[in-house]
């Protein structure tokens, strides 16, 4: 059986961009191109803080990303321990009446 416990935040997230997209102004004219870097900015859980990481903040997926992209960009790692839409966290896979 397929586990689907990222949906809900997928779906949280896919409905936040759906949002600001709704109301975002008429791109068939673009302003002149901003000079800076492109921000991004790395939303989620204990996985995107780095918690368990040795080196958490050289070594968090959203900093090697930062480094993987170049200076091009920017990005900020928005990851908080515990943060999860579940409400009750997945059973044990092997556990008595659970396979």
């Amino acid at each position: 059986m397929t586990s689907f416990k990222f949906l809900p935040a997928s779906l949280l997230a896919f409905l936040a961009f759906a949002t600001g997209c709704a109301s975002a102004p008429d791109v068939t004219r673009r302003a002149p191109a901003q000079p800076g870097p492109v921000c991004v900015a790395c939303v989620g859980d204990s996985i995107t803080y780095g918690a368990g990481v040795a080196g958490r903040e050289t070594n968090s997926y959203p900093t090697v990303l930062g480094r993987m992209l170049g200076s091009k960009f920017e990005v900020r790692n928005f990851g908080r321990s515990g943060a999860t839409l579940l409400k009750q966290g997945a059973k044990r896979r092997g556990a008595a009446g659970n396979r």
